[in-house]
């Protein structure tokens, strides 16, 4: 819940968001923090990239699957859930093999692990797809036409926010009912949740800080016209990490914003929620 003088509440420590890594990536739909590790996981999509760097010391890992891949997931066990074009997959960092689960037809948008330890995958046909840790697939009807980019969770699981708005959770129902819009953005992608229940979401050239009935409380203009992915990290969860993707910018555009496809951290006042990890069998 959002204090009276909301409008101040998350304000970011400094001005000016500062570049972590200039990954120099095509398409970063997903990213996410493993406090275990103290890394930050992202993925470069069409080339089937899966990258990280340490919070800590700075030193950077990379692995290459075998197909573009559109999400990756933490596991209770410290693998990666990750969807690839054709299909769902849990991959061990360390050994490098990747254990089919479960078959989804694709492409599919970046989903997130919601409160039920279902992986939720929102696409444009009114559609959600839920992967169960044991690889059975479900879906659910919702009356939405836009996809439901920027998939996230209140901090009591009875909250479900994204790019367009905020639904009531049920995760047995058998329909959403949404509660409220957000503003319509062109391109709106990645968003997060937090302490305070305010949705941080990715928007041409900036990031948003949105109430839960739409109202703006901020916005941070980013050096790169196309931010994709945002996530909480560090010890305190005060740090605001944003990706961003080349895909879709002209040549001009490209040679002007040279650090498009990095990523970049905001320190901010209200802390983020935990990630939640996927239980895999």
């Amino acid at each position: 819940m959002l204090p009276a003088n909301s409008k101040r509440a998350g304000r970011p420590v400094t001005a000016q968001p500062d570049c972590l890594v200039n990954a120099r990536a095509a398409a970063v739909p997903s990213l996410l923090w493993d406090e275990r590790s103290k890394r930050v996981f992202w993925v470069d999509a069409p080339s089937g990239r899966v990258a990280a760097v340490s919070l800590v010391s700075g030193v950077q890992h990379a692995w290459s699957l075998p197909c573009p891949v559109s999400t990756i997931a933490l596991c209770g066990d410290d693998r990666l859930l990750a969807v690839l074009a054709d299909g769902a997959y849990l991959f061990d960092l360390c050994t490098h093999d990747l254990h089919f689960l479960a078959a989804l037809s694709g492409p599919l948008p970046p989903g997130a692990v919601g409160p039920d330890g279902r992986l939720w995958i929102a696409g444009g046909d009114g559609r959600i797809t839920r992967l169960h840790s044991d690889g059975r697939v479900s879906g659910l009807e919702v009356d939405e036409t836009d996809p439901m980019s920027g998939l996230s969770w209140s901090a009591d699981g009875r909250s479900l926010y994204a790019s367009g708005g905020v639904w009531s959770f049920e995760p047995e129902a058998v329909s959403l009912v949404r509660r409220s819009h957000f503003p319509v953005v062109r391109e709106a992608a990645g968003g997060a949740i937090d302490a305070e229940g305010a949705y941080w979401r990715c928007a041409p050239a900036c990031i948003e800080r949105l109430a839960p009935d739409g109202e703006l409380l901020q916005s941070v203009r980013l050096p790169v016209p196309l931010p994709s992915a945002c996530c909480f990290a560090g010890p305190d969860l005060k740090l605001l990490l944003i990706a961003s993707s080349r895909d879709g910018l002209a040549e001009r555009d490209a040679l002007q914003h040279t650090l498009s496809g990095g990523l970049f951290m905001l320190p901010v006042a209200v802390p983020g929620l935990r990630v939640r990890r996927f239980p895999a069998a």
